[in-house]
């Protein structure tokens, strides 16, 4: 008789165990597609996503890796009945603020052609409204033309070389 009521209390042990491992593990899979600061920002590829900002959540925090010479831009779309604002920081220890958006419509826009090569911060911030805020959020990364520095004085002389020739070449005698 000893021995059932053994075989029983195991039972409800294991039931007792299984039941709190269900339930931790419903918990531990509600993930945030955002970070909580800076430091745990989700990274992002450039893209469309839908996001969701819970109520419980002020912030949400984005990484995002740009190259030099890039330029990144960010926006934010979300329902009329809500304010969010956004933010860019820049790759430095002490997280500067480089752009800001603090529009009181239901888009807000930064950019910020990179420098150096490296990670970039978004934050979304609540400015208003309760509950959780469905919004869009939009990063490009452009690749903007420039011509480095060193290579200037090599297009101003092959721009000199081909006057000239242009000009040998309509009068000989020029020279």
């Amino acid at each position: 008789m000893r021995m059932m009521k053994d075989k029983g209390s195991v039972k409800i042990a294991i039931i007792g165990v299984l039941f709190v491992l269900t339930v931790l593990s419903f918990f531990n899979s509600i993930a945030f597609s955002y970070g909580l600061d800076i430091y745990t920002a989700e990274t992002k590829l450039p893209g469309i996503y839908s996001e969701t900002l819970f109520s419980a959540h002020d912030e949400a925090y984005y990484r995002v890796n740009c190259s030099a010479g890039q330029l990144l831009t960010a926006s934010i779309n979300f329902s009329e009945s809500y304010d969010l604002n956004l933010y860019l920081y820049d790759l430095n220890p002490s997280h500067d603020l480089i752009d800001a958006s603090e529009t009181n419509g239901t888009t807000d826009v930064v950019e910020f052609q990179c420098i150096i090569s490296g990670d970039y911060y978004i934050k979304v911030s609540r400015f208003d409204g309760v509950g959780d805020v469905n919004f869009t959020l939009i990063i490009t990364l452009q690749q903007k033309f420039q011509i480095p520095a060193f290579e200037l004085p090599y297009i101003a002389f092959s721009i000199l070389i081909i006057i000239g020739l242009l000009l040998l070449k309509k009068d000989p005698k020029f020279y």
